[in-house]
């Protein structure tokens, strides 16, 4: 499994929770539970790690850098706010 086949199901999983209006931090961790590529998946458990701790997921997000890119992370400010 790519790391691109990781993300496209991991985003797949995430807009179909969000459509159905689950909390962006619950869609969040459910779709990254069905995340294989081991670098992708460790950087989402600390997103998810920090995020749990009181870090908004945002911030969690941008510490692990360049994870996701600009237009992603804007979608998630949006969906965090």
């Amino acid at each position: 499994m790519s790391l691109r086949d990781d993300q496209t199901r991991f985003f797949g999983k995430l807009s179909a929770m969000m459509e159905a209006e689950v909390p962006l931090l619950n869609a969040f961790e459910v779709a990254a539970e069905s995340v294989l590529h081991p670098g992708f998946k460790a950087a989402l458990d600390r997103i998810l790690t920090s995020a749990y701790s009181g870090t908004s997921l945002t911030e969690s997000i941008s510490a692990e850098g360049s994870i996701f890119s600009p237009e992603v992370m804007c979608l998630l400010r949006h969906g965090e706010d």
